[in-house]
């Protein structure tokens, strides 16, 4: 991996500026607090964003403003890569917002986790660190800040060795050996489990024997059991024969007296259904003598019809010829008022109402006679129609007294035809009953002769003894049923204990398979704890011993050649604690003047450098690494030799942070800085 440049907006003290990185050894030049270290942190930021505790958004925005963003350019593996990383504060924190990767001019829109996720891949980081807070490869490979690493020579044995493992990934050793140990803590405390079910095995296996050996003289009772109510069960179906025998016989007595009732019963009833016919025939006798004294049977019958059709048309005829000489009659009676009311208007009429003009004498005598002469035509005219009128209306009346008798005579001959009709009903009905009473008689005959055939049918049956052999059979049904309820017993106990052999059965089938899912338990136990533990740790161990060779041989190198001084020699442990020793006596770390501290530090951590990236052999920020404040407390022989450090690193690019202006004379490119009015800027 290549930096090309870095674009830089709203981060601390970068307002908007881009810096450009050439490959070789590149120099951040600048005083202290002109912004070395930013450029140092967005590197960071854009590679793996916010690191919660040590790169917070809070610390990178730039106060006072909304919004910023870090954009890193670099190579990797022939890919042109730009990765965006944006700031956005809010109204308590800042936080990330979306950003994007351009991968060879083809942008991809990407959260921040996204954006991690696609970094790690791209450098072939371990995945396990994108959850993780810190990067610990990048950090002790590619850019570690000036105090961190003096700080993991200050700390403790133990913590040491755990930062060491997670760097290189054999910290998986140690959570493989936990895991194991809490495996068989679990293998242990199962066993224990699944021996508490198998404690009651031999004993659930010698019930289960016992019941099996009761079933077998249960089996026995039983067959005797069978064998009685097979033989009752033949006695009683002979009986069950002999008893249908005699209930048929015994039925077929009842249906013929039943027969015998029913031929009774109708010999009654044909009897009173004679003498019925007998007392109505009187009866019709007596009935037709008076309706043939009333009903001349010669009569012919008269239709009054077409005479009182007759009658009726006429009558209405004079009824509308009455109306019409009535309206004739009320017409002149009011020409007569309205004469006689122009006469007596004329007479009191001095001045003409239209004209307003006098009326003379000769002209009320005129119209006086005038209509006086019309009031005497209507006079005569009314005579007239009021003879005529008397005439129609005696007409009428006399046709309305004729209509009346001849509907009179009509309804006599209404009534004498009734009573034609109902002479013959009833000469209907005398000869019907004479019939039935001579048949009647004659069924009488038959059902006689039906009756005493049937008495004589009952002589032939036999009395039977029903009941005697009734209460034998409910003898043998009590036997059986007890006989039966001692079998339900005898099959109720065994299907009792064949459910609970089934139980045992299962229970012990289920037992003797926990007995050997223990044996499993047993032998997974002892394979982890006698065979697996010992090779993993044997595993950890030779990859520790050769991570500490190489590590120990580098780190002397390195020291040796940042201290051309044979009276100090340096060494590690085998927990990667560094060993000091000045003419062959101890010393501590904190001991050491300012210059040998920051060599024994920078030896550490090339050290450290050149055995990751050889260890972990995929990852790619091998032609890479960051060195922040290298010569801090170096003595003038000291910088020199950063020259050679420089050299047999032999990387693509070295970026450099110093304020040692002699350290300019070593590399290929110095970047300088500066700072005016809270704002850096490239000059």
């Amino acid at each position: 991996m290549i930096i090309n440049k870095i674009k830089l907006e709203n981060i601390r003290s970068y307002v908007n500026q881009e810096i450009n990185f050439p490959e070789g050894n590149v120099l951040l030049a600048g005083n202290i607090g002109s912004g070395k270290s930013t450029i140092l942190f967005s590197i960071e930021f854009a590679l793996f964003g916010l690191l919660k505790g040590d790169l917070t958004g809070s610390s990178l925005l730039r106060n006072g403003t909304k919004k910023g963003f870090v954009e890193l350019s670099l190579n990797v593996e022939d890919k042109e890569i730009t990765i965006k990383r944006v700031l956005k504060r809010g109204s308590k924190s800042v936080s990330q917002d979306s950003g994007s990767v351009i991968v060879n001019g083809e942008e991809t829109l990407l959260s921040p986790i996204e954006i991690k996720q696609f970094v790690l891949d791209t450098i072939s980081y371990p995945k396990e660190f994108l959850t993780q807070t810190k990067s610990l490869i990048y950090r002790y490979t590619v850019y570690t800040p000036q105090e961190e690493m003096k700080q993991i020579l200050f700390s403790n044995n133990e913590l040491r060795l755990d930062i060491l493992r997670r760097i290189f990934g054999i910290d998986k050793y140690k959570k493989v050996k936990e895991n194991s140990k809490l495996f068989l803590s679990k293998v242990k405390g199962r066993k224990a489990e699944l021996l508490i079910r198998v404690e009651n095995l031999q004993k659930e296996q010698e019930e289960k024997k016992s019941l099996e050996s009761n079933i077998l003289e249960l089996n026995k009772e039983k067959e005797g059991l069978d064998l009685k109510i097979n033989n009752l069960v033949k006695e009683i179906n002979v009986i069950k024969q002999e008893i249908s025998e005699k209930e048929e016989l015994s039925n077929k007595l009842k249906e013929l007296k039943n027969q015998e009732n029913i031929i009774e019963l109708k010999i009654s009833n044909k009897n009173s259904e004679v003498e019925r016919n007998k007392l109505n025939k009187e009866r019709l006798i007596k009935e037709v003598e008076v309706l043939k004294n009333e009903v001349t049977v010669n009569e012919e019958s008269k239709d009054f019809s077409l005479e009182i059709k007759t009658i009726d048309d006429k009558i209405s005829v004079l009824n509308s010829e009455v109306q019409e000489i009535s309206n004739k009659i009320q017409d002149i009676r009011t020409k007569k008022l309205a004469s006689q009311g122009i006469v007596e208007k004329i007479n009191t009429m001095d001045f003409c109402p239209l004209c307003k003009q006098n009326v003379i004498h000769d002209h009320k005598k005129s119209i006086n006679s005038e209509e006086n002469n019309k009031i005497l035509e209507l006079d005569n005219e009314l005579k007239e129609l009021e003879s005529k009128n008397l005439v129609l209306n005696n007409e009428q009346e006399e046709n309305k007294n004729k209509l009346s008798e001849i509907r009179e005579l009509k309804s006599k001959y209404d009534v004498l035809n009734l009573k034609k009709v109902n002479l013959e009903d009833k000469n209907k009905q005398l000869n019907f009953i004479k019939v039935e009473e001579e048949k009647s008689i004659k069924e009488i005959s038959v059902f006689n002769s039906e009756k005493e055939v049937i008495m004589n049918n009952i002589k032939l049956i036999p009395e039977s003894n029903v009941d005697e052999v009734k209460s034998k059979l409910e003898n043998l049904n009590s036997q059986e049923k007890e006989i039966q309820l001692n079998k339900a017993r005898v099959e109720t106990d065994i299907s009792a204990k064949l459910s609970n052999i089934e139980r045992l059965k299962e229970s012990i089938e289920d037992k003797i398979k926990v007995k050997k899912d223990i044996s499993k338990l047993e032998e997974i136990h002892f394979l982890v704890n006698e065979h697996f533990l010992s090779l993993v740790e044997n595993m950890e161990k030779s990859i520790m011993l050769k991570i500490y060779a190489d590590f120990s041989s580098l780190f002397q190198k390195w020291f040796g050649f940042l201290i051309n001084n044979e009276d100090i020699q340096v060494s590690l442990e085998r927990d990667f604690t560094p060993i000091i020793e000045q003419n062959g006596f101890i010393i501590e770390y904190q001991d050491l003047s300012g210059g040998e501290k920051t060599a024994t530090a920078l030896a550490y951590r090339l050290a450290l450098n050149q055995v990751i990236n050889n260890v972990v052999g995929v990852i790619k920020t091998k032609d890479l690494i960051i060195l922040d404040e290298p010569t801090d407390g170096f003595s003038e022989e000291q910088i020199d030799r950063i020259r050679d450090v420089l050299k047999e690193l032999n990387m693509k690019q070295i970026i450099i942070v110093s304020h040692e202006p002699k350290v300019e004379s070593f590399v290929d490119n110095v970047i300088r800085l500066e700072k005016r009015e809270h704002i850096t800027n490239i000059l």
